[in-house]
C-alpha cells in the first residue's frame, strides 16, 4: 500500500502548495484592497477639505456686500 501512501502524499503536497499560493494571493488581494480604501479615504479627506475651502469662499463672498451697504447707511 506504499503506493498509495505516495499518491496521497503527493496530492496533499499539491494541496499545501495551493493553499500557500491562495493564502499568499488573498494577503496581497487584502493588501491592495487595504492600500486602496487608505486612498480613497485620503482622497475623500481632500475634496471634503477643498469642499470646506469653497464654503469659506463663498461665505466671504456674500458677506462683503453686507459690510459694504451697513457702512452706506
Amino acid at each position: 500500500c506504499i503506493g498509495h501512501m505516495d499518491r496521497f502524499g503527493e496530492k496533499w503536497a499539491q494541496m499545501l502548495r495551493e493553499t500557500q499560493i491562495s493564502k499568499r494571493m488573498s494577503k496581497r488581494a487584502s493588501e491592495f484592497q487595504t492600500r486602496m480604501v487608505e486612498k480613497n479615504k485620503h482622497e475623500e479627506e481632500e475634496e471634503e477639505a477643498s469642499n470646506e475651502a469653497l464654503k469659506c469662499k463663498s461665505n466671504q463672498n456674500h458677506s462683503v456686500p453686507w459690510i459694504r451697504e451697513s457702512r452706506h447707511k
